[in-house]
């Protein structure tokens, strides 16, 4: 069996100890000869993207970002992941239930990621 990760890390603006877990994935994964891409639900946005929707106008987010060796392609749809066969949630805080529950659902909703629901509108 081929494997091929989908390896989902956290949002990464510029924090270098961040970028530092994340890169560990990236040398991990290089140096074991392991097919994988990187994901991030949360890419950094267009600059200002913000400041422009307060007046009402949209760009979107960017679909990439690189960080020095690091391509993450900003995941927003389980449907990018049909392709893999594994997924891993790679990160210092990432698999932390309070940030899951907490944050990264609140984030999540902001950068638009399609996420399903229960009845009182806590993530599954």
């Amino acid at each position: 069996m081929t494997v091929k990760l989908a390896i989902i890390c956290a949002a990464n603006p510029g924090n270098a100890g961040m970028y530092s877990v994340d890169l560990a994935a990236y040398e991990f994964f290089s140096r074991h000869g392991i097919d994988f891409e990187l994901f991030t639900s949360h890419a950094p946005s267009r600059f200002l993207r913000y400041k422009f929707l307060k007046i009402g106008v949209e760009i979107g987010h960017k679909k990439t970002k690189e960080f020095g060796k690091l391509k993450l392609k900003r995941y927003y749809d389980e449907k990018q992941l049909s392709s893999f066969t594994h997924v891993v949630f790679w990160g210092d805080f990432t698999p932390n239930p309070a940030y899951g529950f907490g944050d990264f659902h609140h984030v999540d909703k902001r950068y638009d990621v399609k996420c399903s629901e229960t009845a009182e509108g806590s993530p599954q």
